[in-house]
């Protein structure tokens, strides 16, 4: 893998980053930096740990320490350019991204974060352009129509997101993501059934994401109260402290005058925040 760090300890990292083992590997690799002040692969996978572990500065200094190591490769600018843009620095990402195409065109994932940092820079033409030009080499690629969906969506362009969604879910039916967000395409132009099923679609593939099953309630509140409140119920028994699944399911029950229900609600989401000023707000609203 590299001479400097040497074989065995290059596997052993990547078996640790394999196995998600990022406390770890973090203090590993802040020792073994210090030993190996001019290893690339070091203070390239460094960066891309501190990363995923929130650990901003930390892996900065590491993917600028692997620029300066080995200038010619386009690794750490697309790994900088994604932390960038994870921490809402879109410029630098672009940046970060070109340059890591003006030293590798053929970098698939320089230009998905190309057209990502054009997207968050609002510039969404350029954005759908950037990702239509990927889709020639990779036409089979459904992170390719997922972003141009989610583009789409942004740009108001509800009919062609979900051209573009179903063409991701078709490619890769178990893409959660994907699938999601075509529900809340749905949605937004009030095809609550489709939405519903794209929710149930979602939740099949992460039974256990609190968030889709809220997403299902919301759908349904449209089409049938008692399965809009077994939806929101479900995604409190997976987590129960989200105040607004709590909000969402009293307000449906006011909405219904579901009296007893409303009751039952309001005691358990007091008992999990019993200082929160939102279910005041919801109990004026319903007098």
């Amino acid at each position: 893998m590299t001479k400097l760090l040497g074989e065995v300890r290059s596997q052993r990292l990547l078996m640790l980053y394999r196995e998600r083992r990022y406390r770890e590997l973090n203090s590993e690799i802040f020792t073994l930096a210090k030993k190996f002040p001019n290893d690339f692969f070091l203070h390239n996978l460094g960066g891309i740990v501190a990363a995923q572990t929130q650990l901003t500065d930390r892996a900065i200094k590491y993917l600028k320490r692997a620029m300066s190591l080995k200038p010619e490769a386009s690794e750490p600018f697309v790994n900088i350019g994604y932390l960038y843009l994870n921490t809402n620095k879109p410029k630098e990402a672009l940046n970060a991204f070109l340059r890591a195409q003006s030293l590798d065109q053929k970098n698939v994932e320089a230009q998905i974060g190309r057209g990502l940092a054009l997207q968050s820079l609002e510039q969404y033409p350029k954005s759908i352009e950037v990702f239509r030009t990927i889709q020639k080499t990779t036409p089979n690629d459904s992170r390719i129509c997922y972003h141009i969906g989610n583009t789409y969506q942004k740009m108001g362009q509800l009919d062609d997101a979900i051209v573009a969604l179903k063409k991701s879910v078709a490619l890769n039916p178990n893409f959660f993501e994907a699938q999601n967000n075509l529900g809340h395409v749905f949605l937004d132009k009030g095809v609550y059934q489709d939405a519903s099923i794209a929710f149930k679609n979602a939740i099949k593939i992460r039974p256990q994401s609190a968030g889709a099953h809220c997403n299902l309630g919301n759908a349904l509140t449209n089409i049938d109260t008692n399965e809009a409140i077994n939806a929101y119920n479900n995604s409190l028994a997976i987590e129960p402290k989200d105040m607004n699944v709590h909000v969402n399911l009293i307000s449906l029950l006011i909405e219904k005058n579901r009296l007893h229900d409303i009751f039952q609600a309001f005691r358990k989401a007091i008992k999990i925040n019993p200082q929160s000023q939102r279910f005041c707000l919801t109990t004026s609203a319903s007098q």
